[in-house]
């Protein structure tokens, strides 16, 4: 064969064709799709920003409930030890025997009840928000087939 014939080249048309309206219809769904993504991905990044705004002013919220527990723990481990200098005062003042005797040893485990109460702070940091990556945009990679098909020849050269 030398040449295309007439229903072949009629039909190269056509793929020309069919292969350039679809690769055009193609190219612009692709830029609808990076265009939707870009401003969806606006979308995403206001949400975002809103999102750690709220976070902040909740974390406020916190922090005051942090530091009110962490004063109360602070004066109740007070009060445990005046208590404990209260009893041991109290005990400083008795004889051995008075130690030593039902009443002493009561006394020492009450002491000693005081003496292991363990109050612990608390410290809360607030979380970290690493802001979204934006999506990856999709690129053709491709020459238009309607190009590539114009490009060749009908006949043998």
């Amino acid at each position: 064969m030398k040449r295309l014939k007439k229903k072949q080249i009629a039909e190269l048309d056509g793929h020309r064709e069919e292969c350039q309206t679809t690769y055009d219809d193609l190219v612009e769904a692709v830029e609808h799709f990076n265009n939707a993504q870009e401003n969806l991905f606006s979308e995403v990044i206001d949400a975002f920003e809103s999102f750690v705004n709220d976070s902040q002013e909740e974390w406020e919220k916190v922090q005051k409930a942090q530091d009110a527990y962490n004063s109360a723990v602070t004066n109740a481990e007070e009060f445990c030890s005046d208590i404990i200098a209260d009893i041991e005062a109290f005990m400083d003042n008795k004889s051995e025997k008075w130690l030593d005797s039902e009443r002493g040893e009561l006394t020492q485990s009450w002491l000693n009840e005081w003496e292991q109460v363990e109050l612990s702070e608390v410290e809360l940091e607030p979380p970290a928000y690493d802001e979204p990556d934006a999506p990856e945009l999709i690129e053709l990679e491709i020459d238009g087939p309607g190009d590539v098909l114009n490009d060749l020849p009908e006949e043998a050269e």
